[in-house]
């Protein structure tokens, strides 16, 4: 026997698998060095995970300052911008039959926010948007009426705080009124009034309860 298997040339792989299933043995397995490409799976082995680079975050803060399209001549009288104290602004502006727009500036990333729409109407904008910051609370007026830029009396009064991150503002619209002459914010930030004498009519705006 052991003369016969010397004389015989050396049988290949394929063969030794042959014999050995002929022998009763099943379930053999040939692995080679390594796997035929990146993740492809041989019987026996666990496939390969593919891992995938994190994708770059964007920022929040990587638009540019917009500006309203009502007007070229008085861009003033149709655009807004206040500066808190820890360097951040705010710019509102009025929007083409959408309504009056808002973006907040980051010093430290540098760029600005998505404009965001605050309240949407089509009706025409009233000159002037009075925008003041204290104490991290943003407080605004803005008006809307039929010609109202040519000096026409506002049909719609907009009253807007936002506070803390600015992601979040409180509007309240008042109709048929002559627009809030004025509005002051508490020095804590905590509370602003707004107030049109004329009318006698006042509104109230608080951090914990927002417009009453």
């Amino acid at each position: 026997m052991h003369k016969f298997m010397r004389g015989m040339a050396p049988l290949s792989v394929a063969a030794v698998i042959a014999v050995a299933a002929g022998c009763g043995q099943r379930d053999v397995v040939v692995a080679s060095g390594s796997p035929t490409s990146p993740g492809a799976r041989t019987e026996g082995m666990s496939p390969q995970p593919t891992i995938t680079a994190p994708r770059a975050r964007r920022s929040a803060y990587s638009f540019e300052l917009q500006k309203s399209d009502w007007s070229d001549q008085d861009a003033s009288s149709y655009n807004a911008q206040t500066e808190l104290a820890d360097g951040r602004r705010v710019a509102m502006f009025y929007a083409t039959d959408k309504g009056l727009m808002e973006q907040h500036f980051d010093p430290t990333d540098g760029g600005w926010t998505r404009p965001v729409l605050l309240y949407r109407t089509k009706e025409h904008p009233c000159q002037g948007i009075e925008l003041e910051a204290k104490a991290g609370t943003v407080a605004a007026v803005a008006n809307w009426g039929t010609y109202c830029f040519d000096g026409e009396p506002p049909q719609e009064s907009v009253a807007i705080v936002g506070a803390s991150t600015l992601e979040k503002w409180d509007t309240h619209l008042t109709e048929s009124f002559d627009g809030w002459e004025k509005f002051s914010i508490s020095s804590d930030g905590d509370v602003v009034m707004f107030v049109n004498e004329a009318w006698k009519k006042s509104l109230r705006w608080s951090r914990s309860k927002g417009f009453s």
